[in-house]
């Protein structure tokens, strides 16, 4: 369990990177299955458990310094579990930013 949160870590060092992930993400237009989300005041996020505490951390400051509410969830980067981010994507869920592990999102982007 250490080696994940040490991966986050080394990757959230500074909380401007992670900022600056949703800020692209929100100046990109979000993209939900090839369609523009529609603007919002509210920024929905999925993110899988080795993200969660990096991410819950700097939750406060990101809606501060971006004025949008982020409307977290929380499933797993793999697997069949009804929560889990392919389960959900599959079913038609829609998230303005996905956070989860590369081999994961790589798996996600060979299925198209």
């Amino acid at each position: 369990m250490i080696e994940p949160v040490n991966r986050v870590r080394r990757f959230c060092r500074s909380r401007w990177r992670w900022l600056a992930l949703l800020a692209a993400t929100l100046l990109a237009g979000p993209v939900c299955g090839g369609e523009v989300a529609a603007p919002s005041a509210e920024l929905r996020v999925i993110t899988s458990g080795g993200f969660a505490a990096a991410h819950d951390a700097l939750r406060g400051r990101a809606e501060a310094a971006l004025g949008l509410k982020l409307h977290t969830e929380y499933g797993s980067s793999s697997g069949g579990a009804a929560d889990s981010i392919p389960m959900r994507l599959a079913r038609g869920e829609r998230f303005d930013c996905i956070i989860l592990s590369r081999p994961a999102l790589e798996r996600l982007s060979e299925a198209g």
